[in-house]
């Protein structure tokens, strides 16, 4: 599965998952529960970003510093 696939599928299983889930709760509940995913989302995607990082300094780390001298 394409990155940019599991992309669209998680999104569509957090859909799915907030229409069950928000008869369940208050609104209180549901503002705290969106507020916790946020964070989630953002160190993943921290975490994503870190690793893509490494992943391409590893892959041209090397081949950048033969070329340029640093």
């Amino acid at each position: 599965m394409s990155g940019l696939r599991k992309i669209e599928r998680l999104r569509e299983i957090s859909v799915s998952f907030d229409e069950k889930l928000k008869p369940l709760i208050n609104p209180d509940q549901h503002q705290k529960f969106q507020e916790l995913r946020e964070q989630l989302r953002r160190l993943l995607i921290a975490k994503t970003a870190s690793e893509a990082k490494q992943d391409i300094e590893a892959e041209f780390g090397a081949w950048f510093t033969d070329k340029h001298g640093e």
